[in-house]
């Protein structure tokens, strides 16, 4: 009986909870229809329609002779809405075939039957926002519209199209760390690096807004085609990069890394009278041996610099007045004993004792440069470091990306600071600063003592039209005296000429600078078991207009020394950028016309040009290429057959016809040496895989 009881008790407790649920809802429900139902209406509205943000075209990223580093191109994404108001069974009926067979050609991965099926289920189903084909591209998108049913639009026909942007870079992975990536994170947010990032306000735009409405699956739909406002497109913008040597200075510099087994490495080519910067070149050791863009060192890495430094305490030195490069230092046979340290030169012990400081410079002498420090500023450490502030070594220069670090280096009295520091920081250690703050001080050196601003944009476009011009900053009119500049202009051609970088010695023009060796602590492994090579230069010597860095980290493949392993992509740069320069080059005091016919192979206008200033007649030839050769007392002109798929003849052609031969034909070139083509790796004619290196050798 008291279970009969109990059992009754607990239906009837549930009766009654539900019966109140019940009620609950029919009282909301009344007051919802009854007290401010405006409101309650536009709360469901706001759930189901609403006025959306719409993304603005994002402007390009262009390099100095106009090519595209980094554009938006537009994609569609196409769907059907199979239950438009003018779309009738029979012009459905009618026209799917067709449609269906078009749409089989176009995208084959279903055949004519498979679309005409599923078209009409969804027909059946009553869908209005059925998916086509995600990502299809302008040209394809123009198609379409002229498909049978489509071709009577959207109201008529269902075809619905959304337009999309994808941000390509046409270059691949050049420069891809500079140029870099903006990602939205939440509604105006975003985050990223390189010029996308920093440029991110003028690049995107302004949002445009939009009607939609949500259906199932949560699917926001255009209400109609109209915007309430239009999204107007991002601002361009203009680079100082240069494709051409962006190219080169990464292709070097990777093979490098490759051929030494290094960590990472960056190279950097600034113009000296502007500060413009020409190429900015990182790259990373992945963990399968390949070498990619992921972080920039040019500006982000500050190291110890070595001995690159030693133009800086030369400079310093000589300001002071108390050294000429010709006067006589002790290199105490290249080994000093100095309160608590021992300082050795390079190659160990030296027959020498006494020798110039030009030649102590161009040796790159540790004993020199200490011996010379811990006498004239040990007991005035400020006086050295004031030399030191003076050439903006306590700044940061403010380029266009973030990330910049600031040089650092001890004062008297902090920690850390002890006997050994001023001849420490006279060959490079005890010192932190980027290649790009190296970099700049090198080049005010080329560009007779004027400090310029490193920067890497010029201009910000709108429609074609300059909205913003960057002109190149003075930030020092004089780092250091003329009578300095032309000591040290001195040593650091002799650096090329008679010293550690002989290697990057040209015949077609003089360069100037100085390598750098700097032993890495790494935790863990005994002390000088890694190294960073480096070197900082200028050319031509005479008249310079490009200076360059390079820096080598862990370079593992047994050498180590700044002149052996970063100065190879000094070289290969300066090379083609003499090649391609006819402002760089010495005039030719007396022309040998056949010599300079045989070496215009290449693009028939070209070749037409100097025939007919040579020899005042017009020469016949193909439409485009020709190919010269002479001998001792003839010239032949002809046709030069590019066939496909074969490695073309680029011999006695300038870089750039070879160039753009080789690679227009899906080949890899490293350039050797200037001039014109000598010689080619892979023979004309042979066939070869897409993406295959070639080696030409470059001579006058």
């Amino acid at each position: 009986m008291n279970i009969k009881v109990d059992i009754l008790w607990r239906v009837y407790a549930v009766f009654f909870f539900m019966l109140l649920f019940g009620l609950s809802i029919v009282v909301q429900a009344v007051r919802v229809q009854t007290v401010r139902p405006e409101h309650w209406i536009a709360q469901s509205d706001s759930v189901y329609v609403k006025y959306r943000s719409i993304d603005a075209q994002r402007g390009n990223i262009i390099s100095s002779d106009g090519r595209l580093l980094a554009t938006t191109l537009p994609t569609f994404d196409i769907r059907m809405d199979l239950k438009a108001d003018g779309l009738t069974d029979e012009i459905f009926r009618n026209n799917i075939v067709a449609l269906s067979q078009n749409l089989a050609k176009e995208f084959p991965y279903r055949n004519a039957k498979s679309w005409e099926r599923k078209l009409t289920q969804a027909r059946g189903n009553g869908e209005r926002y059925h998916l086509i084909q995600r990502r299809v591209n302008y040209r394809t998108m123009l198609e379409m519209r002229t498909w049978p049913i489509w071709d009577r639009g959207q109201y008529k026909g269902g075809l619905i199209v959304l337009e999309n942007s994808t941000r390509k870079t046409p270059f691949g992975q050049l420069a891809s760390r500079t140029i870099g990536y903006s990602k939205k994170v939440g509604e105006g947010k975003f985050e990223g690096v390189g010029l996308e990032a920093s440029f991110q306000n003028e690049l995107k735009g302004t949002e445009g807004r939009r009607l939609e409405q949500r259906i199932a699956g949560g699917t926001w739909v255009p209400v109609n085609g109209e915007y309430q406002t239009k999204p107007q497109n991002g601002k361009d913008i203009v680079t100082t990069i240069d494709v051409n040597v962006q190219d080169v200075a990464e292709s070097t510099l990777e093979q490098v890394l490759i051929d030494n087994s290094a960590e990472w490495g960056c190279a950097l080519v600034m113009e000296v009278e502007t500060g413009k910067l020409k190429a900015i070149a990182n790259l990373t050791r992945n963990d399968n041996g390949t070498y990619t863009e992921n972080y920039n060192y040019a500006i982000g890495y500050a190291g110890e610099p070595g001995s690159t430094m030693k133009l800086v305490t030369l400079a310093a030195l000589l300001e002071d007045g108390y050294v000429t490069i010709q006067d006589s230092v002790d290199i105490h046979n290249g080994r000093l004993k100095l309160p608590g340290r021992l300082i050795t030169d390079s190659g160990g012990w030296s027959p020498y004792r006494n020798v110039t400081v030009q030649t102590a410079f161009e040796k790159s002498s540790n004993v020199a440069f200490t011996s010379l420090a811990y006498k004239y500023y040990n007991s005035q450490p400020k006086k050295f470091l004031s030399h030191l502030e003076s050439f903006h070594f306590n700044d940061v220069y403010g380029v266009e990306v973030a990330g910049e670090r600031k040089p650092f280096y001890r004062q008297p009295g902090d920690n850390g600071w002890s006997a050994m520091s001023i001849p420490s920081l006279s060959f490079g250690y005890e010192i932190s600063m980027t290649p790009l703050q190296m970099l700049a001080f090198y080049s005010a050196i080329a560009n007779n003592g004027k400090l310029m601003k490193p920067y890497m944009v010029e201009q910000v476009l709108q429609n074609g039209e300059v909205k913003k011009q960057f002109e190149p900053t003075v930030l020092n009119k004089q780092v250091v005296s003329e009578s300095t500049v032309s000591q040290l202009k001195q040593c650091l051609e002799g650096v090329v000429e008679n010293g550690t970088a002989r290697s990057l010695a040209s015949t077609n023009y003089r360069a100037a600078g100085k390598t750098g060796t700097t032993k890495l602590f790494v935790p863990g492994e005994s002390y000088g078991h890694y190294y960073t090579a480096s070197f900082a230069g200028y050319f031509p010597a005479e008249q310079p207009k490009y200076s360059m860095i390079v820096v080598v980290n862990k370079p593992r493949g047994g050498q180590y020394y700044g002149g052996a392993v970063a100065g190879p992509v000094f070289k290969s740069v300066a090379d083609m950028l003499y090649a391609r320069s006819l402002e760089l080059q010495q005039p030719v005091q007396k022309m040998d016309s056949l010599k300079l016919t045989a070496q215009l192979s290449g693009v028939n206008q070209k070749v037409k040009a100097v025939e007919s200033a040579v020899f005042n007649k017009a020469i016949e030839g193909s439409e485009y290429w020709l190919s010269v050769e002479n001998n001792d007392t003839t010239v032949t002109v002809g046709n030069q057959i590019v066939a496909v798929n074969t490695v073309p003849n680029v011999q006695h052609m300038g870089i750039d016809d070879a160039l753009f031969l080789l690679e227009n034909a899906g080949l890899q070139v490293r350039v050797l040496g200037s001039g014109v083509v000598k010689s080619q790796s892979i023979q004309p004619g042979q066939k070869f895989n897409k993406g295959q290196q070639i080696t030409i050798q470059l001579g006058v």
